[in-house]
């Protein structure tokens, strides 16, 4: 290859190279993104190009949510937080800018692009399991020696034991979106070998289980149902839904802490009262977002500020006795909370404005990926506070300019 080819390309490989990180090498994917903003300079890229991408709503959307955030800096008390939470979203404001070439990305471009997450995802997976499988075989010689008295067994590989490279629910989430592109982009040539596909996809699902992520388990469950209504394969429908029957069934037995998950969550939502010391996750939650609630109730409309979410959550927490949460220093554990507490109606406005907007062009285009890919963020965003870590700011901002800018379809 030559090297005005490679200086043509350079965005494109480094868009693979950062889309191979995302599930994998978290550390990298700082540098990845200031490479490819500077491999901009080096390539044939027209100045033209960004300025149409500059008019597609979709950037326009995000770029004011960002700005929303920058203005919440001058009413905020918390001016250190507030930068630091700027530097955490940055990504929002770049990724609508540095990926104007996305526009010119044929179907083919597309297709590897996504096979470089579905690659970074099974490598991530397969590294997972090892570590998991290499602490529950050391725990066993550790016990039978008489250096150890706990006891984890199977649970190593549930959820954060099993999670090594970020927390489960992110993880979760990117296995669903590399799964949506498995079941949903034109799938007869995503991957090259039909039975390659069918042995990663059951590898994420397993895995999205075995995570144990409610938002995961809900996104998989309609991921399913959609693949199953369109695919009308009832051989892979039988093998599939026998597999999950019989995994879920042995975790439940085998695995208390998996149990514990599905037993407390029920609590949870049946129960007339909560545990205001608890600090168990679905319990939690909903004293979190009681506690969200009232804070967005007495602030302004414009919020408490970019810097001041956790202070002011804090403080209720403290007010309302949750001793629990008021420990752990929880955020609002959602996503439209979080935005309504730092800038108030009009930046949670603006964010739901921002994802039906997404859901309409992907329809209107005929992506099933970028649909898919929307329906991700939106169930993930009801459980998790997303975009107040990098993990989950740059996989929103990343697919979201990406999907939003091309022009593809996916699903003919």
């Amino acid at each position: 290859m030559n090297s005005g080819s490679l200086k043509e390309n350079a965005f494109f490989y480094l868009s693979c190279a950062l889309a191979f990180a995302l599930p994998l090498l978290q550390g990298l994917v700082p540098p990845l993104i200031l490479l490819l903003a500077l491999s901009l300079f080096v390539s044939n890229q027209h100045i033209s190009q960004l300025w149409i991408a500059l008019k597609q709503k979709s950037s326009v959307l995000l770029l004011v949510f960002y700005v929303l955030y920058a203005l919440g800096i001058l009413y905020t008390e918390n001016k250190a937080a507030g930068w630091f939470d700027l530097q955490v979203k940055l990504s929002i404001l770049l990724f609508p800018i540095i990926l104007f070439p996305a526009l010119s990305f044929d179907e083919e471009k597309i297709k590897k692009l996504l096979r470089f997450f579905i690659l970074g995802c099974s490598f991530a997976i397969i590294i997972c399991f090892c570590l998991a499988t290499f602490n529950f075989l050391q725990e066993k010689l550790y016990i039978s020696r008489g250096w150890y008295n706990l006891n984890y067994g199977i649970n190593f590989f549930l959820s954060a034991r099993l999670s090594y490279f970020m927390h489960p629910s992110y993880f979760a989430m990117y296995l669903c979106l590399a799964l949506a592109a498995l079941f949903f982009y034109k799938q007869e040539n995503i991957l090259p070998n039909p039975k390659m596909r069918y042995v990663i996809a059951s590898a994420f699902i397993f895995s999205i289980i075995f995570l144990a992520s409610k938002a995961g388990l809900i996104i998989l469950g309609i991921s399913l149902a959609a693949y199953f209504i369109m695919s009308r394969n009832f051989k892979i429908i039988a093998g599939l839904s026998a597999l999950i029957i019989f995994l879920f069934g042995m975790l439940y037995l085998l695995a208390p802490e998996f149990a514990g998950k599905f037993t407390k969550a029920a609590s949870a939502v049946n129960s007339e009262e909560t545990d205001i010391k608890t600090s168990e996750s679905s319990s939690a939650r909903i004293l979190v977002w009681k506690s969200a609630l009232q804070v967005i109730k007495e602030q302004k409309i414009w919020g408490s500020g970019t810097g001041d979410v956790k202070d002011v959550l804090l403080e209720r927490y403290a007010l309302n006795g949750y001793t629990g949460l008021l420990e752990k220093k929880l955020n609002a554990h959602n996503q439209f909370l979080q935005t309504a507490i730092a800038i108030g109606y009009p930046g949670v406005a603006l964010l739901l404005g921002i994802l039906i907007y997404s859901i309409y062009i992907h329809a209107k285009k005929r992506s099933m990926i970028g649909t898919a890919f929307t329906i991700i963020i939106i169930i993930n965003f009801l459980f998790e506070s997303m975009l107040e870590t990098q993990a989950g700011v740059i996989f929103f901002a990343f697919f979201y300019s990406l999907l939003g800018l091309n022009n593809t379809t996916t699903n003919e």
